[in-house]
Parts: C-alpha cells; sequence; structure tokens
C-alpha cells in the first residue's frame, strides 16, 4: 500500500472515531452542566467549518420533565431577535437607493414623532442599530426636557396596548408602547441598550419594504437560509423560573408580537445556527463587516451584535444574547474560524454562556469554563418565607442542592442524579402552599441509594430491616405528617457493622438508649424531633463507630456559644436540628472528633444561605447539613386535609435501585486516563472492557481497583461486569 493510500484509510477511520469522542465529549459537558445549573434541559448547535456540525437537545421544557426538549423544538430568540433586524435593515440598504442608514426615521414613518423639530426628529438608522437613539429601554428610562434635566422616571414594560394587524405585526402599534416619553439623551451621544430602540427599526423596515418587516425577514434572511422553523413569537411558550427560594416552577408568557424586532421571534436550535452561519459565511449581505462596525463610545456592540478582537484575526469573535423571563439563549461564533456555539435554555436562571464555553473546550477550543454547581440567587430570584441554617466542613468536596420538588418531580431528579454517578446524603421534606416539597443534598461517588418515603411506623421499620439485611444503613431518616397521618422516610447507603434505629422517646429515653448503643460500639449519626400528641418526641439513627456528643434544647445564642467550645475542643458538627418548644427556637447537634475547619451559620433567607454556600464551596468547604425551619414550611408536626394520594403510596422504585443485583459505577467518567470500576458486593465479579468495534481490550478480576486506559485513543468504550450469570453494562468516555 502506498502511503497515500494509507492516509487516506487512516483518515477514514479516525475521522468518525474523533466525530463520535468530541460528540460524546460535548453530550458528558452539557449533561453536567444540566446537573450544576438545575435547569431542566438545553438546545445546542455546535458549527465547525462553517456548517453545522451537532445540533442535540437535553432534558425538558418544563418542571414535571413531560415535554422534552430535542433540537427542533422550538424556543423563543428573545434579544438575538436584535441582530437578525440588523441584518434585515443592512439587507434594505443594499437593496434600495432610497434607503440608507443615515436617513432620519421621520423619513420613513410620521408616527414616530408628530413634529420635525426636537430631539425625536433626529434619531436615525444607524443610531437604532448601535442602540445610541437616547430611546429607554424597558425598566430603565429616564425622561428629560430639551436641556437634559430629568422630570420623571420612565418604566414601560408592557403589551397591554398592542393590538395585533393582519400582517402579524402591527409596526405602528408597537411604536405607541414607547414613544410617549422624551428621549434619555440627544441621539449619537451616548450608548443605553434599548429593545424600544429596536421595535422602532423594525417599524422603518416594515414601512420601507414592499410587504412588510415579517415578509422582509422571511423572504431575506429564512428562505435564503432554509430556516423552515423561523417564526413570530405569538401564542404561548412555557419554559422554568425561579423566582422564588430557589424553587422551579413553570413559567409560561404569551404573545411576544409587540416587540418582534427587539425579541419577539423563535425557532428551533438548527435555525437559530444557520443564521450564525449565514453571517459566518456572508451569505446574507454584500457587506458582512458593516454588522461589526467600531462605533465610538460602544464598546464592543456595532450595529446589532456584539464584536471582539482584531476583525482579521482568527480569534475575532461575534455574539449576542438574549433574556426573557422563561428563556436564556446565546450566539457566539469565529467568523474566520468557522467555529460557533449556539445556545437555547427554557428557563430564566440558566447560564447560556458558561455551557457554550464548555462545549468551545469539548471540540478544542478551551475556554476554561467554571464547573462547580452554580447555586447563588440570580438577579431574578428573591427570599421568601421560612429560614435556613446550614453547616459546612472543610474536605475540598463540591454538592448538588436541590430545592422544592415536588414528591414525585424528586424522585425523578434522584433518577436522574443516580444514573449521573450522585447519591442522595440529606434530604429534608416541607410545605410550599400546602403542598409536600423536597430538598436533597446529593454528593458524587459509587454505591446504592435506596430511597423509600411515605411509610407508617411498621412499614419503615420493615423496609428499614429488609435494606439492612442487604447490607445497607441508613443515614438520613425524615418524618413528616400528611392527613393527620405521620409518615416516614429513609435515605440508604452500602455499609456494613452494627446498626440501630429508635423513634418516638422522650429526651430522658432517648439519652438513656443513646448511652446504651454507645456502649455497643455505636454512634449516633442522625436525630429526628417533632411534636406528637402535644409531647416532644425524639427519633435517631445509628451505625458502628465510636459515638460523639449530642446536645439538644439550646437557644440559638446559646447554641452559637456551645458550637464555639466545641470547636475549641476539636469536635465538630454532623447533623443539626431546628425546632420549637413553646413557641422559642431551640437546636439541637450531633458532634463528632474532627480537626477539619467548619462554619455554622444560622437565620438567613434563602438567597443569604446560597451566598454563604457559594463563597464557602470555593474555598473547599463542603455542606455538611442545611435545614430549613420556620412555622409557615415546617412539616414534622403539620396537620393538612389535601389530595397527597402520591404520597400514601410507599416509594418502591423498582428498577431504579438495583438492590436484588450488585450495582455498579464507572467513575471519573469522562476521563482522561484513569477510571475506577466500584461493586457493592465484587465478589467473583470479572469485568472486560471493549472498544466501540467490539473489541475485548481488556479483562480483570473485580478486585483490582483502578484501571489504567491512558494508552487507548479516546473515544467511548464498554465496561461489562459479569458476576453469578448475570451481565451489566456502562459506556466511559476517555478524553
Amino acid at each position: 500500500m502506498n502511503i497515500k493510500l494509507y492516509l487516506i484509510s487512516a483518515l477514514f477511520f479516525l475521522c468518525p472515531f474523533i466525530f463520535f469522542g468530541q460528540v460524546a465529549a460535548i453530550n458528558a459537558a452539557v449533561e453536567d452542566e444540566i446537573i450544576k445549573q438545575d435547569i431542566p434541559g438545553v438546545a445546542i448547535g455546535v458549527i465547525k467549518d462553517g456548517k453545522l456540525y451537532y445540533a442535540r437537545g437535553y432534558g425538558y421544557k418544563d418542571k414535571d420533565k413531560q415535554v422534552a426538549v430535542s433540537s427542533f423544538t422550538s424556543m423563543r430568540w428573545a434579544s438575538i431577535s436584535k441582530p437578525l433586524t440588523a441584518v434585515a435593515a443592512l439587507k434594505l440598504a443594499e437593496t434600495y437607493n432610497s434607503f440608507d442608514i443615515n436617513d432620519k426615521v421621520t423619513e420613513h414613518i410620521d408616527y414616530w414623532t408628530p413634529f420635525n423639530i426636537g430631539w425625536k426628529s433626529k434619531v436615525r438608522i444607524r443610531h437604532l442599530l448601535s442602540n445610541r437613539s437616547g430611546i429607554n429601554h424597558y425598566g430603565g428610562g429616564t425622561e428629560k426636557d430639551e436641556n437634559g434635566n430629568v422630570i420623571k422616571k420612565y418604566n414601560n414594560n408592557s403589551s397591554n396596548t398592542y393590538v395585533s394587524d393582519a400582517d402579524d405585526f402591527n409596526a405602528e402599534s408597537a411604536v405607541s408602547i414607547f414613544k410617549g416619553p422624551n428621549l434619555d439623551f440627544y441621539p449619537g451621544t451616548k450608548y443605553l441598550y434599548s429593545s424600544y430602540g429596536f421595535n422602532l427599526l423594525g417599524a422603518v423596515i416594515d414601512e420601507v419594504s414592499p410587504n412588510g418587516y415579517p415578509a422582509w425577514v422571511k423572504k431575506h434572511i429564512a428562505d435564503e437560509l432554509g430556516m423552515s422553523s423561523l417564526k413570530i413569537g405569538t401564542g404561548s411558550f412555557t419554559g422554568v423560573q425561579k423566582a422564588c427560594d430557589g424553587v422551579m416552577n413553570n413559567k409560561t408568557i404569551g404573545n411576544v408580537e409587540w416587540k418582534l424586532p427587539s425579541g419577539g421571534w423563535q425557532s428551533n436550535v438548527r435555525d437559530l445556527a444557520k443564521f450564525a452561519i449565514g453571517i459566518m459565511n456572508e451569505t446574507l449581505l454584500n457587506d458582512t463587516s458593516v454588522l461589526w462596525t467600531d462605533v465610538p463610545g460602544n464598546g464592543s456592540y456595532g450595529y446589532g451584535i456584539g464584536h471582539v478582537g482584531n476583525p482579521a484575526s482568527d480569534f475575532f469573535r461575534l455574539s449576542h444574547n438574549g433574556a426573557h423571563d422563561n428563556v436564556r439563549t446565546d450566539m457566539h461564533f469565529y467568523p474566520n474560524k468557522g467555529i460557533g456555539v449556539v445556545v437555547m435554555i427554557p428557563s430564566n436562571y440558566g447560564d447560556a454562556s458558561r455551557i457554550r464555553k464548555r462545549v468551545y473546550t469539548a471540540i478544542g477550543l478551551d475556554w476554561g469554563s467554571d464547573k462547580t454547581p452554580k447555586d447563588a440567587c440570580t438577579s431574578t430570584m428573591k427570599s421568601c418565607e421560612g429560614k435556613f441554617a446550614g453547616v459546612w466542613r472543610k474536605t475540598n468536596k463540591d454538592v448538588i442542592i436541590r430545592r422544592g420538588y415536588s414528591h414525585s418531580n424528586f424522585a425523578k431528579e434522584w433518577q436522574k442524579l443516580r444514573n449521573k454517578g450522585y447519591y442522595c446524603d440529606d434530604f429534608e421534606p416541607s410545605f410550599k402552599n400546602g403542598k409536600l416539597v423536597w430538598d436533597g443534598v446529593f454528593k458524587q461517588g459509587p454505591g446504592g441509594n435506596p430511597m423509600w418515603r411515605g411509610y407508617d411506623q411498621t412499614g419503615f421499620n420493615a423496609k428499614w430491616k429488609e435494606m439492612s439485611g442487604k447490607g445497607y444503613r441508613l443515614i438520613d431518616l425524615e418524618t413528616y405528617v400528611i392527613n393527620g397521618q405521620r409518615k416516614w422516610a429513609g435515605l440508604f447507603r452500602p455499609g456494613n457493622g452494627a446498626y440501630a434505629l429508635i423513634r418516638n422517646y422522650s429526651t430522658a429515653g432517648f439519652a438513656q438508649k443513646r448511652a446504651e448503643f454507645a456502649g455497643k460500639g455505636m454512634k449516633l449519626i442522625d436525630i429526628e424531633v417533632y411534636n406528637s400528641g402535644g409531647q416532644q418526641k425524639w427519633s435517631g439513627v445509628w451505625v458502628a463507630g465510636q459515638d460523639g456528643l449530642l446536645n439538644r434544647n439550646y437557644s440559638t445564642q446559646g447554641f452559637h456559644d456551645l458550637w464555639q467550645q466545641r470547636l475549641d475542643q476539636g469536635y465538630r458538627l454532623i447533623d443539626i436540628e431546628a425546632y420549637e418548644i413553646s413557641g422559642n427556637q431551640r437546636w439541637a447537634g450531633i458532634w463528632e472528633k474532627s480537626n477539619q475547619g467548619e462554619y455554622l451559620n444560622r437565620n438567613h433567607s434563602f438567597c443569604s444561605i446560597m451566598d454563604k454556600h457559594t463563597n464557602y464551596s470555593k474555598n473547599g468547604y463542603e455542606l455538611i447539613d442545611i435545614e430549613r425551619y420556620g412555622h409557615n414550611v415546617a412539616a414534622k408536626s403539620q396537620l393538612l386535609a389535601e389530595d397527597t394520594s402520591d404520597v400514601e403510596v410507599a416509594d418502591s422504585f423498582e428498577g431504579l435501585t438495583t438492590i436484588d443485583k450488585p450495582s455498579f459505577e464507572v467513575y471519573p467518567n469522562p476521563t482522561k486516563g484513569m477510571v475506577t470500576v466500584y461493586l457493592d458486593h465484587p465478589e467473583n465479579a470479572i469485568i472486560n472492557i471493549y472498544n466501540m468495534s467490539g473489541k475485548k481490550i481488556l479483562s480483570k478480576a473485580s478486585n483490582i481497583g483502578s484501571i489504567d486506559l491512558s494508552r487507548y485513543p479516546t473515544g467511548i468504550y464498554v465496561v461489562q461486569v459479569i458476576q453469578k450469570g448475570k451481565e451489566m453494562k456502562k459506556k466511559v468516555v476517555l478524553q
């Protein structure tokens, strides 16, 4: 075989492998961001060599996980509608000599201002394109007189006065929403990002073009690029938002036709990518570079799009993003490299730019994106009710936090995170608007994690004995009241040695039992305190180990002083409980011997405690326990009369937690080389590893610990475990 033929053959076999390897890396990065940002789903489009390289949807549009996201799911562009309108305006200027971007608006429409005097009459098309018109942006305008003196603040973000027209866009009605106030400044003198300015630009296009603004966009952009899904955002669109205490809720927004030129277009992610490709390949305009005109005083914003770098450089890039109350979008590309990424998230808190950076990294353009969980409140979130307390320990590990999931949705999220190598270490029931909701703290690691909820006292006791007999130990016990009936829930992890569970003990009786179990070599790891029949009751969980300290019924200040004392004595908290006695706040805690650093914060709002958590996490402190309390959210003693049929059914989750056969984990995944294959019960197991061609490349006994794959090509491999005649498989990505 000659060398040329050999290289062609090698490239033929290598390219698919490189493609699938990059796709696997993209998928792993995006799926990790869904977890780290707690977003329901996302759609992405990846551009390479000036073409659509890969497009996919992940997850769901809604909090109940009913509507899946695909690459064909239509979502609103939000402010990426602005560069679309900018291209339409520049195309109009290239087509007709009677229209130029230096024209005044009043040369083409007469309803913007009735007078040919004053600042408004000085607004030109290029001012609208570059956000230098002086027209306010909804929620941020100031009305001034002709001398520049502020008359009043202006806040208008309403579509109530808009009346749709037969051609699907009533330009004059759209302009009437914002044409009343004076300008913020003389046109051309300052930069002020303005959606209303682009709505006025769309109105001009509507007047000048032969068949109106929507028809002009369709003919010269959508049809030109094959964007068959591009449409006006009429009807309604449902995504999710976190408006209160970090709880995810569906959010539906109706017709946004009133702001079509600035934020009202929508399509699937494939067609959003096609629009980026159209700009990148310069197929829409004779002179595409007009878009990135360097406007003095504008920073990186040109004519309808952001630009960074030297236009002749390979690292020159163009971008625009968008935001509605239930969507986030991002369009970013390197026109000279032919590379780009577009992102659409059906939520108001997702960080689309972070996902884009991680996708770039997956295809070889390293942006060094943050990969830590995104827990802090965004500008669209607020604290609402209840108080929060937290304990952090210096472990250099991080956790995933979930807030306010319904009973069934928490089970779905638990399953998703289990499939990605996480286990639930702590959960907490509470009530939100009269409905039972669940918070959870998840950690990354191998091993099973059975979760059982909704049991009465007898039923839970039987389940606890069953799990214990199968090599699991109870790590977190919770109780709550539904329709006057006390229910029990628990989380389990693999373990061995002595164990114990007691419930419904008095304060004194609990202390006696604790002393008894300590003498048998068991340590207390979890407590529950609640009122039953007007009496304070205690429950506790023990496992094998050296018992620590337990302190109960302390006031807020008293517990703080005690915590400081315990730190000096070399003890650290592993569990805290907040409760009330005769209307007074009380605290209890379990301590163990440790010299690790620790933080304790209490009486914080949700956003405040998340700010604390974010700062501590950055410095290597792991959230050990989080407690939500307050009479409006308490679940342990709550009496409700509501339909909670899903709660009354015990959570069996067969098939989600494989208790009857050994479960196994492969981590880290993706990996740079070293990978661990973990089995709960490794006896008599054989581990085989295959490449995607089906060739076995390794075969080892189960007690080998880590496996080194670094000498093999990057790509996807299959890990097979054979034990007791049963076969289990997982895929691992080698980067």
